[in-house]
């Protein structure tokens, strides 16, 4: 693999994951805080969408796993030739993604009551 941007992820001084996907891919650090239905939580992941060649895309995840009150995040961005292997990984198949979106859309609109109008298509000249 060539070199690389990667994010060193330590969590107390202490390495949770060295996470890039190369060439062609996104990849994220998202803190999140819950507090619902008696839930108080604090979360990190670190994830993404890599590209691969000659085959379908990939979701990547390096690490996931709950925070307290306290924990020091350090998020260090780094050139490296290699990163950590994700802990999971699941394909991208093409057109999926638009079916579980619109599915999830109806799901929500007929939850909160509205009415789902489709646009209709353009026309080409």
């Amino acid at each position: 693999m060539e070199h690389m941007r990667a994010f060193d992820v330590q969590v107390n001084g202490r390495k949770l994951c060295l996470a890039g996907v190369g060439t062609d891919g996104a990849f994220a650090a998202i803190i999140d805080h819950v507090i619902r239905g008696g839930r108080n939580q604090i979360h990190i992941r670190v994830g993404g969408l890599r590209g691969v060649q000659d085959g379908p895309d990939e979701h990547v995840e390096w690490a996931s796993r709950n925070l307290r009150t306290g924990d020091e995040i350090t998020f260090g961005i780094v050139e490296t030739d290699s990163v950590d292997r994700p802990k999971n990984r699941e394909r991208v198949i093409p057109g999926e993604r638009r079916r579980n979106d619109e599915k999830l859309r109806r799901t929500l609109a007929k939850k909160l009551g509205w009415k789902v109008v489709a646009r209709p298509k353009r026309r080409s000249n």
